[in-house]
């Protein structure tokens, strides 16, 4: 019996999303990168004991604690799930189980632009790739706010470039709510608003100014109810360190800092103008010269630019823009 090509095509897209889901739950639950923190800092691991996850995610005046509800969610389902199962294993506490749930999850919701790409030029084999290499990068730790921050992240990109800004603007507005990096969302926008040809400019700009104003009252709305630091550090880098710092000479800075510029460097090689179009080209080479920029922006407010999920908002339009060139199956 024949199988019709769209019906394969999508089992496929299900199959390797599926792997990729198993991945992680490997990854969790073999690996345990919270406990290999914990070990590396001498702490107790934050996903083998409810009191020390609430002094760190829940209390204020820690720096998760305006990054709340990815904090909440993991905890109230690992309550939950305390309810009704318990295990010798530190490996099955019900935090962990809870972060087993929802990390598999948060991935899924990140790459569910590749079962709506019809109709767009989204290579979704290759965006499945970019992404799940960005999210593979950061799970050498945990922490409840990276996965569903990139997932809205994700679709809130994916909606810029169908120029539909509403869905932006929820996804910009929901991503505040796990960590404050929704901010690039807003810069996106101002990208869009200087390449975009088809909106009318002022419909862009008013765009811009809805995203801008929306970010800042909803900033100072979470910071009132659930303060804390802006930095890790508390204090920002405002010296000659930004460029001289231990932490950007450190031997991993040496092999990171190749790696942020692979994603810029590829695109300029595979970028195709006549095909992706003019606009959105432009678009993609913004995202690639401000990637020094940002990097930058991450050590004034004293980043530890060697952690890669600290930069997945920088490098995820990229991704998109070396998926959204037509490559040949």
């Amino acid at each position: 019996m024949k199988v019709d090509f769209d019906k394969r095509e999508f089992f496929l897209k299900i199959l390797l999303v599926f792997a990729c889901c198993l991945w992680i739950e490997l990854f969790l639950f073999k690996y345990l990168p919270d406990i290999g923190t914990a070990l590396y800092q001498k702490s107790r691991s934050d996903l083998t004991d409810f009191d020390v996850f609430r002094a760190s995610y829940l209390a204020n005046d820690s720096v998760h604690s305006a990054r709340f509800l990815g904090n909440y969610i993991l905890y109230g389902l690992a309550r939950l799930l305390d309810a009704c199962f318990h295990s010798p294993d530190i490996r099955f506490h019900p935090l962990r189980i809870a972060a087993g749930m929802l990390t598999p999850l948060y991935f899924v919701i990140g790459v569910s632009p590749i079962f709506s790409a019809a109709g767009t030029m989204l290579n979704w084999r290759v965006f499945l790739v970019g992404y799940a290499a960005l999210f593979v990068s950061g799970m050498y730790i945990f922490y409840p706010c990276d996965a569903p921050s990139l997932a809205l992240f994700s679709i809130g990109v994916f909606s810029l470039l169908r120029n539909r800004m509403p869905e932006v603007f929820t996804a910009m507005a929901l991503m505040m709510l796990f960590r404050e990096s929704a901010f690039h969302l807003v810069v996106l926008a101002a990208m869009w608003s200087a390449t975009c040809r088809v909106e009318n400019p002022a419909r862009r700009l008013a765009w811009i100014f809805i995203l801008a104003s929306f970010f800042v009252i909803e900033y100072k709305l979470i910071r009132f109810w659930f303060p804390g630091p802006l930095t890790g550090t508390g204090q920002l880098l405002l010296s000659r360190e930004i460029f001289t710092g231990g932490a950007l000479l450190s031997p991993t800075s040496l092999v990171t800092l190749p790696l942020v510029a692979l994603p810029p460097l590829v695109y300029l090689c595979v970028r195709n103008p006549d095909q992706t179009g003019v606009s959105l080209d432009k678009f993609f080479l913004l995202n690639c010269l401000a990637v020094p920029l940002w990097l930058i922006f991450y050590r004034v407010l004293g980043g530890n630019i060697t952690e890669f999920r600290l930069l997945w908002p920088v490098l995820l339009p990229i991704i998109y823009g070396i998926a959204w060139i037509p490559w040949r199956p």
